[in-house]
């Protein structure tokens, strides 16, 4: 199976393939158009964050105020001077951005500065391409706009992006009204995209003096990272993914509409984005239709896109895999797998699109194992659809056994389908046919029945691989430097092992369709993924490689948002943090095995919190699993905006900023705070993740995500997750760990429909109740320090807690005039059982003084006995737990 490949600009070998073939030819100046188009689109609103930053002079502006901007007769003037910057900065900047962008004869049309900034006073075709791009991803036809509040131009800077979470609701009567911004409490700070940037604000604590010093500095440090980006001579396609993330992390903050009467809650990034996806579909919609003209362009009642989502199936099956596992390669073993899930989505979104001839700004969503893509109605995207699913599930069935595939499912919209009011509509029939395909993943007549020639690729001298118990293993992988052993294993596993180890090591990954024999296969995968793609750990910058056209992806797994690093290269968030066992700076990074990882739940005798002599650990040596996901959020992203206000920028935004908690909040905290760094991450996206730590530590993180996740969406109670916990021994197979951990949730989830609950020692509880819980604990602790409980006051208060939840149902029964066991009835006697305990057992070693008092306070305990009945099990195991 071969990947497209994209072509090197034009020079010599383009004037020889011209000569040669000059089909193939034609089909590269149409793909190099194509990005043009796009990169115009993504390019055209950056005026917005360049004016008042760029120095521009006004004979620049007069001059070219008749090129970029529309003249209103009503006030005898040109408007929307932003375009004008636009033009500035791409000629301005020239020396930093590609030649290309600067000089005729790339691709086909007007020159890109005339498309990018044009948008608002369109002359040519290309350039009503771009206008009409911008209008539907705005969702609305601008004479019939929503009021808002109206910004004078001169407060433009004073305008901050307002977080769509504080109003999304499912519940129509409580959706805010959108007419006026003091609805609207929170705001984002203007800033680079950081783990605390992303969390909004009162508006009140954001001063609005020295907004223009703001945009002042975050414009200049956007122009000390652009000379950065690597590969601009090198690759154009490459360097212009790098750029896309340039804009990603500089200007997700900035709102994309700040004057007149507008709702100032999609980012100008969002904005900017949907606009590339829409230019690059709409341009090859009608070049492939032979319809580039203005009035074509303009009419919007015709089906000129596809909507296309990838699905990806079976991703726990496959991550979770059960077969002849390993002990010392579990943890390597998941994370490879694990990232892997990752790769086989974003590599099929990208195989697709290059089969298209999209760029990847087509991309609009893609987070946990879905991406949907934005391509141009014709019968080649049609075909091409079918083919590259078929392409991909026959690699996946053939090197997963069956165990995952993928699902593409489509549906036709007309630029009207955008407009707010019908949006929604839209993306309900998406999703509709989505939901559909899962009905039939796999093709039965394709896949069904015996694997022909499954047993011919076993060698009867090496067997079947121990480490899946699948696949054939393999004579290439004897002596692999990632094995700790000669036993050979299939290539499948050895890769998983080689992304799980290299994957802590190393903060950039590429990509590419060809494997140079510059490049070691100890750096690469024995099995490039989906058939073409070679996935490589890289100690340069690829250059060569790059222009040679072998160079696909060259991705930053997150360090530059992590650690607020200078930006290089495309930012892919997709590693996670896991722990390691050599200190920062040490290059020799090890994945933490999981009987370490259960180790770390063990306390030091002398502990404050438990007092005691100095000795060895204490304390229970066990994994927590920590498996959550947010409540009904499919639900809320469908219906959770008004109608009439859904757009593909909003969904957009909103998608993003629900998936930076995850990728960009979680790692940051597990890798900063100290009692965190020995958790674990299997997967962290979209909307769920799975974590894997000491379990006690496990805890106290749940409950600190909770109340981050809480702040995250500005304390909107219909925002929230639900989450399982359990506990096990280190060395409990990983099928086991997921099935009893999706079990936990879905306690946690069924409980009854409100959900927002967490799952603990075989106890639901609301996250309030969790959090008194904790107060309880704390208070337990302290009589233990004290020596007024014991242990074995605790274990007996644990009992009583089951008889209080018995006399609790009793009770109920029988004000219910339902007939009861006798037996039961001697639950009633927990409140004298629990007065005869404290008096014998409390405080024997104080005196009578120091004891009266302590009893006092003891009372309380049958309060909460009354109060939480059996849920008490969650403070006080948690304290035996510790205590063993």
């Amino acid at each position: 199976m071969s990947m497209p490949a994209r072509i090197p600009a034009l020079g010599s070998e383009g004037i020889v393939l011209f000569l040669k073939c000059p089909d193939i030819f034609m089909e590269w100046c149409m793909e190099t158009t194509v990005l043009k188009i796009a990169m115009a689109g993504l390019l055209h609103d950056i005026g917005k964050f360049a004016q008042g930053c760029l120095e521009v002079t006004p004979e620049y502006l007069n001059n070219n105020a008749g090129e970029y901007q529309p003249f209103n007769e009503k006030y005898g003037r040109h408007t929307h001077i932003h375009a004008v910057y636009t033009a500035a900065f791409i000629e301005q900047f020239a020396d930093f951005l590609p030649p290309e962008w600067n000089m005729g004869g790339w691709g086909d049309g007007d020159s890109f500065v005339n498309l990018a900034a044009g948008h608002h006073n369109p002359r040519t075709p290309m350039q009503w391409i771009i206008a009409a791009a911008d209008r539907i991803s705005s969702g609305f036809d601008r004479d019939s706009f929503d009021k808002g509040e109206t910004i004078k131009i001169s407060e433009f800077k004073k305008t901050r992006l307002l977080p769509l979470f504080e109003g999304l609701t499912a519940e129509k009567e409580k959706q805010k009204s959108y007419s006026d911004s003091s609805n609207f409490h929170y705001r984002y700070p203007l800033g680079r995209i950081s783990p605390e940037a992303i969390f909004p604000a009162m508006k009140e604590m954001l001063t609005r003096e020295g907004a223009a010093d703001d945009y002042r500095k975050l414009f200049t440090d956007f122009c000390v990272d652009l000379p950065s980006l690597l590969h601009r001579t090198e690759n154009l396609e490459l360097w212009c993914r790098h750029f896309d993330s340039l804009m990603l992390l500089y200007t997700s903050l900035i709102p994309a509409a700040r004057v007149g009467d507008v709702v100032h809650d999609v980012s100008l990034y969002d904005h900017c984005r949907t606009t590339a996806a829409l230019a690059g579909a709409l341009y090859l919609y009608h070049f492939h239709n032979d319809t580039l003209d203005e009035s074509s362009i303009l009419d919007n009642s015709f089906d000129k896109f596809l909507l296309v989502n990838g699905d990806f199936y079976g991703i726990q099956d496959f991550i979770f895999a059960q077969g002849g596992e390993k002990g010392k390669y579990r943890s390597k073993l998941l994370r490879g797998r694990s990232f892997q899930v990752s790769l086989f989505t974003e590599l099929a979104a990208d195989r697709l699109c290059r089969t298209i001839g999209l760029p990847d700004t087509a991309v609009i969503l893609n987070a946990a194992g879905k991406f949907t893509i934005l391509a141009p109605y014709t019968e080649k995207t049609e075909k091409t659809i079918v083919e590259v699913e078929q392409e991909i599930n026959d690699w996946l069935f053939e090197t997963s056994c069956g165990q995952c595939g993928i699902g593409f499912s489509s549906i036709k919209a007309s630029p009207a389908d955008f407009i707010s009011g019908e949006f929604s509509s839209l993306w309900d029939r998406l999703n509709e046919t989505m939901n559909e395909k899962k009905l039939h993943k796999f093709d039965l007549n394709r896949y069904g029945g015996v694997v022909a020639d499954y047993f011919k690729n076993f060698h009867n001298n090496l067997g079947i691989c121990p480490l899946c118990g699948r696949r054939p293993a393999e004579k290439k992988t004897i002596g692999d430097f990632y094995l700790e052993s000669d036993n050979p294993v299939c290539t499948i596993c050895r890769d998983q092992i080689f992304l799980g180890a290299n994957l802590v090591k190393n903060d950039y990954l590429a990509v590419c369709n060809t494997l140079s024999p510059d490049i070691s296969q100890r750096n690469a995968l024995l099995t490039p993924l989906l058939g073409s793609y070679h996935i490589i750990f890289p100690d340069s910058q690829m250059l060569k490689e790059a222009a040679r056209g072998e160079l696909v992806a060259y991705w930053n797994l997150g360090s530059a948002v992590y650690k607020t690093e200078n930006l290089e290269s495309t930012v892919r968030l997709l590693s996670g943090y896991v722990p390691t066992l050599s200190e920062e700076g040490d290059q020799n990074h090890q994945v933490m095995d999981f009987g370490r990882i259960a180790a770390l739940s063990l306390t030091e005798k002398n502990d404050e919190s438990y007092g005691g002599d100095t000795g060895k650990p204490i304390g229970t040596e066990a994994l927590g699993v920590f498996k959550a996901d947010i409540d009904d959020l499919g639900l809320l992203l469908g219906c959770g905006i008004p109608e009439e206000r859904l757009t593909l920028s909003r969904m957009g935004t909103l998608s993003r900023q629900v998936n930076n908690f995850f990728t960009i909040y979680l790692p940051s905290l597990l890798s900063r705070e100290e009692s965190y760094q020995g958790v674990y991450t299997v997967f962290a996206g979209g909307d769920d993740l799975f974590l894997i730590g000491p379990w006690n530590r496990i805890i106290d993180l749940a409950g600190d995500l909770q109340k981050s996740f809480a702040e995250y969406v500005c304390y909107n109670k219909a925002l929230h997750f639900s989450a399982g916990i359990t506990l096990h021994k280190p060395h409990t197979p990983i099928d086991k760990l997921a099935r009893e951990a999706e079990s936990g949730l879905e306690n946690a989830k069924n409980f009854d429909e409100a959900k927002n609950r967490l799952s603990l020692f075989g106890e639901t509880v609301t996250w309030k109740t969790f959090v008194k819980l904790e107060e309880i604990r704390k208070q337990l602790v302290s009589w233990l320090h004290q020596g007024v409980i014991n242990k074995a006051l605790l274990y007996r208060l644990a009992s009583l807690s089951v008889l209080s939840a018995r006399a609790k149902r009793a009770k109920a029964c029988l004000q219910e005039g339902e007939k009861i066991d006798f037996s039961v009835l001697s639950s009633l006697k927990w409140r004298s059982q629990l007065c005869y305990m404290l008096e014998r057992n409390a405080g024997k070693g104080l005196s009578r003084d120091e004891r009266g008092k302590f009893l006092d306070e003891l009372n309380i305990v049958a309060q909460w006995l009354e109060e939480y009945d059996s849920a008490m099990r969650i403070p006080l195991w948690r304290i035996l737990y510790d205590l063993r």
